[in-house]
């Protein structure tokens, strides 16, 4: 792929979503739900988490995208880049149920560690994957981190 001139200058920004609707699933007393999926209603306390770590088609497919962009960008420019990836949020996602009482310190916890090791695994991904002439250029954006030590205090007290 060419160089585009036009893209010196350039400042990116991308944000992704993590897993899929079937890869964190809450396992109920008689069903399962997805609990990642947006629609989702926790209803009742949750006995066990199924979580797949590995990365899904949806997250291998847009890291894919979003680096074939970036491979047209000059060694020599001046662009910013950002990547957006979720963790807080996801944090968030459970936060209602774990304060309903549906979902106990030690679930919330496990779910928590397993977004953080996601995050982690998904940022070395695309540092892996990025041109070497970019990386000193990348960073990753976590808008709501100043949420963490207050989520992390809430489940140890």
């Amino acid at each position: 792929m060419g160089e585009n001139p036009s893209l010196e200058n350039l400042s990116y920004f991308s944000g992704m979503c993590l897993f899929d609707t079937k890869s964190v699933i809450g396992n109920f007393q008689d069903t399962s739900v997805s609990l990642v999926h947006p629609k989702t209603i926790i209803d009742q306390k949750i006995e066990s988490l199924t979580i797949n770590p590995c990365i899904t088609l949806y997250e291998a497919e847009t890291i894919t995208k979003n680096l074939s962009f970036l491979e047209k960008v000059s060694p020599t420019s001046q662009a910013n880049i950002s990547f957006h990836l979720p963790e807080i949020e996801y944090f968030l996602y459970l936060a209602d149920a774990y304060n309903q009482g549906f979902l106990s310190p030690e679930l919330y916890g496990e779910y928590i560690k397993s977004i953080s090791q996601k995050v982690s695994k998904m940022t070395e991904v695309i540092r892996k994957r990025i041109a070497p002439s970019l990386q000193e250029r990348v960073t990753f954006e976590c808008p709501l981190e100043m949420l963490r030590d207050f989520i992390l205090q809430g489940i140890a007290d």
